[in-house]
């Protein structure tokens, strides 16, 4: 959209009579229009960069509560290993007190 501005300047730089170009003048209303266009598109574009944005952020909390998820498993893993293994150490020093 910018690039149809772009090449039409010089028409409307002849219009306010600072260039020397034979180009026809574009009207009022066709530079409107061609500004709204360039507009319309910004807003699309200013739209998919705040999804990104969103999904991005989205990504990063579900990332962030699957570390915490995950770091909670692993540690209750690890304490009932524990608790096993003292199980087992209590059970060996019963059994090997009581045959003494």
């Amino acid at each position: 959209m910018q690039r149809l501005l772009l090449e039409d300047y010089p028409r409307a730089a002849q219009q306010s009579g600072t260039n020397s170009e034979g180009h026809a003048a574009l009207s009022r209303e066709e530079l409107a229009w061609r500004q709204i266009q360039v507009s319309a598109a910004h807003g699309k574009v200013m739209f998919l960069t705040a999804v990104s944005v969103g999904l991005l952020a989205a990504g990063t909390l579900v990332t962030l509560l699957l570390v915490v998820v995950n770091r909670r498993v692993t540690l209750y893993q690890i304490n009932a290993s524990l608790a096993q293994i003292s199980r087992q150490i209590q059970e060996m020093q019963g059994g090997g007190s009581a045959s003494k």
